[in-house]
C-alpha cells in the first residue's frame, strides 16, 4: 500500500454501509476509481500516485469488497448501479 493511500483512507456511511475510500483532496478534475469483481481499492495502486499529479482522485471498496461491510444480501449488478447512483 502506498504513502498516499494510507494517508488518505477514509470511511462514510452510505445508507446504512460502512464504505472504505480515499480522498486525496488534490484540486483538478475528480477521476472515480472503481475496482471489478473480486477487486478493492488497492486494485488501483499504481495509479493512483501517477493521476494524484493532476486529478482530484477519489477510489472506494464496493460493498462486499476489500474493507467496506459485506452485509448478507444478494451481489447483483442491479444492486451495484443503485449503490453508485
Amino acid at each position: 500500500m502506498t504513502t498516499l493511500i494510507k494517508t488518505c483512507v477514509r470511511f462514510t456511511t452510505i445508507g446504512t454501509l460502512l464504505i472504505r475510500y480515499i480522498d486525496n483532496n488534490q484540486s483538478g478534475s475528480p477521476v472515480l476509481l472503481i475496482h471489478g469483481l473480486g477487486g478493492s481499492l488497492e486494485s488501483w495502486t499504481n495509479n493512483i500516485e501517477s493521476l494524484s499529479t493532476r486529478y482530484r482522485v477519489i477510489a472506494l471498496d464496493l460493498p462486499g469488497f476489500g474493507l467496506s461491510d459485506k452485509p448478507k444480501i444478494d451481489y447483483t449488478v442491479d444492486f451495484y448501479v443503485n449503490f453508485s447512483n
